[in-house]
């Protein structure tokens, strides 16, 4: 069974809650389970819901290992404890992402069950054998399913809960006595397609992310971690403003020739989003990575192929124009979508499209600060940022709220230098 001492943790009364605040002990005794070191943020959320808090949110960077922790902690609760415990995705193609990693990290008297229609299958456990009474196992379901039917568990684990709204989690965790959510709060959250006016003046609407409307109960525990894997200290720099908590570049060395980790590509000021020549200008600094000595985070040094590198923009006009380019190119590997599309990909070279460009009267589509973050992380060893040199004026007259204004202000600069 899981213990204080196995996490490293002494305990600690905190004065806001009654119960033992576990801070981290600096003596290790045994191997731990990767991204369940002692104190740190993993660790902390294991014992916090092994302990029996109702809600508990960790929030990360892009890049994190969020995928990795979520595995390592449901596989402790299902391994070390008679709990049950319903794994939610937003994506049937997360879900079963997500039950696969599970699987890899469960031992053989243990497995992962996929309780849902839309899956391709219905288990990962050894063997390949459905999950019968005598394994113990995890559920895994999508958040749709679990609001449909909300399953009977003592904890339910929502992986990329950003992504879900604050309505379908309350009905999802109905029958959950408590819920454990990890998510990026830098993402696009979800796409809601109902009139939001009427929540306006709540609180915290239905339409909300689901982590901030169950921020606000008073038993709520949020923490962070606080290093990115994926993004070097010059992103980390540039995406800053998006969040109300730090992290810092874990990174290993990479590299895509003689490039810095972000470098600008001045476009040229338009009024179509889909400018036949700035989107030839994305598609030619797209192409003109391939072939480029790269230093791999995995130590592998090759030249960067087509699946190394992606473009990514806002609308789904450049995405065709820059497909059709692309091709044009002989390039057809080279991944382009959009950056709702492309959210939780990463490659080693990219060129992200400002969302800005095209317009003097931006939409909130392309003013949104998570499709802005997105756009900005999903590179491991380069980043070319193309925008035109309007964006100022652009976020001048199309964002009221000055505070929002000067964070989409601060991390184009950051970006650009200009």
């Amino acid at each position: 069974m899981i213990d204080l001492a196995d996490l490293g943790i002494a305990a600690e009364t905190r004065p806001d809650h009654p119960a033992a605040d576990p801070e981290p002990s600096t003596q290790p005794t045994f191997t731990y389970d990767e991204g369940l070191e002692p104190g740190t943020p993993g660790a902390r959320a294991l014992w916090h819901t092994w302990r029996g808090d109702p809600i508990v949110i960790i929030d990360s960077p892009p890049g994190a290992g969020k995928t990795t922790l979520v595995s390592r902690i449901v596989t402790r609760l299902v391994q070390e404890s008679d709990l049950r415990i319903v794994v939610a995705s937003p994506t049937v193609r997360g879900a079963e992402a997500l039950a696969e990693r599970i699987a890899l990290c469960m031992d053989e008297d243990h497995e992962v069950v996929l309780s849902c229609s839309s899956f391709r299958r219905s288990d990962y456990g050894d063997g390949g054998q459905v999950a019968s009474s005598v394994k113990r196992h995890a559920i895994v379901r999508t958040v749709t399913s679990c609001r449909m039917s909300p399953p009977q568990a003592d904890i339910l684990v929502v992986d990329e809960a950003y992504q879900v709204t604050f309505a379908d989690l309350v009905s999802a965790a109905a029958q959950a006595d408590q819920v454990l959510m990890v998510g990026d709060p830098g993402q696009i959250g979800p796409v809601t397609t109902v009139d939001v006016s009427p929540w306006g003046g709540m609180e915290v609407s239905p339409a909300d992310r689901a982590p901030e409307g169950f921020a606000l109960r008073p038993d709520a525990l949020r923490l962070n971690l606080d290093k990115t894997y994926r993004l070097g200290e010059e992103t980390v720099e540039a995406i800053a403003p998006l969040y109300d908590f730090e992290f810092a570049s874990a990174r290993r060395d990479t590299w895509v020739g003689d490039l810095p980790e972000i470098e600008d590509l001045r476009l040229p000021v338009t009024d179509k989003p889909a400018d036949p020549d700035a989107m030839r200008m994305v598609a030619k600094r797209a192409a003109s990575f391939i072939g480029m000595e790269a230093l791999f985070p995995d130590g592998t040094e090759r030249p960067v192929r087509q699946r190394d590198v992606a473009v990514v923009a806002a609308r789904n006009e450049q995405v065709a124009m820059l497909t059709a380019m692309m091709r044009s190119l002989d390039l057809p590997g080279v991944t382009v979508g959009t950056a709702d599309s492309l959210q939780g990909g990463q490659w080693q070279a990219v060129v992200a499209v400002d969302p800005l460009i095209g317009s003097d009267t931006a939409s909130d589509h392309s003013l949104s600060l998570g499709r802005l973050c997105v756009m900005a992380s999903r590179h491991v060893g380069h980043l070319t940022w193309a925008a035109s040199p309007d964006y100022g004026d652009v976020i001048g007259s199309a964002v009221p709220d000055p505070e929002v204004a000067a964070v989409h202000g601060a991390v184009r600069y950051r970006l650009l230098g200009w």
